[in-house]
């Protein structure tokens, strides 16, 4: 069984009903879905509660992140498989038979689909990751992570084993923006199989409101400082050297996603000297 978790907090009515009918949809019946309501406010709240069916279930929380509202859903999930879907998102309908034929059919513990990009009100545009092949080892995967345009750091999209996540939950994450970038490498060089299927799995809704990624964010460049320090922290701990490697080959590519987070920052209201600093010294301890 899969267990499809979706973080909920002030979504709009229209997307969870959509999200919630590509679910009823899908071609795999095999299923249940955990709500996790992370601090919404009454309306939304009480528009879940109306959800509740054989395969569903509403857990209500107070405000402490997307990121901790999955490792609950992950903590209330009964399934051998769990799949994270965005309560904005929509999934095709073959999606889950797809994806879970995929991980029965090569033995992996984590598979990676392509998906839609969605603008209101248009038609869904493939997102394919270029120049992936069907398998990948862990460093095939760090490599192509780091390029970030063949394998991007999304949480959502993959169809995650069970016991993979069983080896990484529960673990210290304080709350921050780009915690998804962490969770994706760590579940990456983990897992015992990784498979890329070619197959668009959602509709991935763009320029959403909600989503703290998209806003100017006074700590976004700390933030996402803090999460390439841990990502580089576990390339450290592997054995291999060529996890680092990797890492440093590709410092260039962080570095430009480096500079557009200063500018967001500064926007936001980060000073000027202060973005510098931080620019200049955590990029340095990064090259170590």
């Amino acid at each position: 069984m899969i267990s499809v978790v979706v973080p909920v907090y002030n979504t709009r009515k229209d997307f969870l009903i959509r999200a919630r009918e590509s679910l009823k949809a899908q071609t795999f019946q095999d299923f249940e879905v955990v709500y996790i309501d992370d601090g919404s406010d009454a309306e939304t709240a009480s528009l879940l509660d109306t959800l509740v069916s054989p395969n569903e279930r509403v857990i209500h929380q107070g405000n402490r992140g997307i990121f901790k509202a999955r490792e609950r859903g992950y903590q209330e999930a009964k399934g051998d498989y769990l799949f994270f879907l965005d309560s904005d998102d929509a999934l095709t309908p073959k999606a889950l038979e797809k994806m879970m034929k995929t991980a029965q059919k090569e033995d992996s513990e984590l598979v990676i689909a392509s998906f839609n990009l969605q603008k209101e009100g248009k038609k869904p545009t493939p997102y394919f990751f270029r120049g992936c092949s069907e398998s990948l080892s862990s460093l095939q995967f760090a490599r192509k992570f780091f390029v970030g345009i063949k394998i991007r750091g999304f949480v959502w999209g993959r169809l995650y084993k069970k016991e993979l996540l069983d080896r990484i939950f529960p673990f210290p994450y304080p709350n921050r923006i780009f915690e998804d970038a962490y969770l994706a490498f760590v579940s990456g060089i983990k897992a015992k199989n990784v498979v890329y299927l070619n197959f668009p799995c959602l509709s991935y809704t763009v320029g959403r409101g909600e989503s703290l990624t998209g806003k100017p964010n006074p700590s976004r460049l700390e933030d996402h400082l803090y999460a390439y320090s841990r990502i580089k922290e576990e390339c450290l701990a592997l054995e291999d050297p060529s996890f680092l490697k990797a890492f440093h080959r590709r410092l260039w590519i962080i570095r430009e996603n480096l500079a557009y987070d200063k500018k967001l920052s500064m926007k936001a209201g980060l000073p000027k000297k202060e973005a510098k600093r931080l620019f200049k010294e955590e990029l340095s301890s990064l090259k170590k």
